[in-house]
């Protein structure tokens, strides 16, 4: 998260804004057309298919907010140990 006085607050607090005005604008039917479609995209890559691992970050409304439990790292041992 930018202090105040970072150089990259007031622009990115802009394309939030920007970005909150255009989804207001869209139908519930819309952006559930949308997300689908990012979906795809995504699961379309190649690199998804290569992947044995995604990490997602969501927080906002006033961000961190980052509970790390360690299951990843834990299940990305137990997969290594296995393919031993």
């Amino acid at each position: 998260m930018d202090s105040p006085g970072t150089p990259f607050t007031a622009p990115k607090e802009a394309l939030r804004e920007e970005l909150r005005r255009r989804l207001r604008g869209l139908t519930p039917e819309s952006r559930a057309e949308s997300s689908i479609a990012i979906q795809k995209g995504c699961i379309a890559l190649p690199e998804w298919s290569r992947c044995q691992c995604v990490a997602l970050y969501h927080p906002r409304p006033d961000e961190p907010e980052k509970k790390n439990n360690g299951k990843g790292k834990k299940k990305r041992e137990r997969k290594k140990r296995k393919k031993r």
